[in-house]
């Protein structure tokens, strides 16, 4: 018979893995305007455009295009992988 703490060490990999991509997707959300728009309670950028502001200011060693680039590409492959519709 299994004891609670074999138990406990053979499931718990799998509870800290679906914590952090909970974790994860509920950021992307927030880009993404899924928890509401921005200045709501608990939201910290409301849209795209304001997540890539605030990341343009927190990389300022990466020059201005390099950055837009990047983001458009992280933007173009979140729709084409997740299938999301951006406003």
């Amino acid at each position: 018979m299994r004891t609670l703490i074999d138990r406990t060490t053979a499931y718990s990999p799998i509870f800290l893995r679906l914590a952090l991509g909970i974790g994860f997707l509920s950021s992307v959300a927030d880009r993404f305007g899924l928890w509401g728009a921005a200045g709501a309670k608990n939201v910290a950028w409301g849209n795209f455009t304001n997540f890539a502001s605030t990341g343009a200011l927190l990389l300022a060693s990466q020059c201005e295009s390099a950055f837009s680039i990047d983001s458009l590409l992280a933007k173009s492959s979140a729709n084409a992988h997740e299938g999301i519709q951006v406003a």
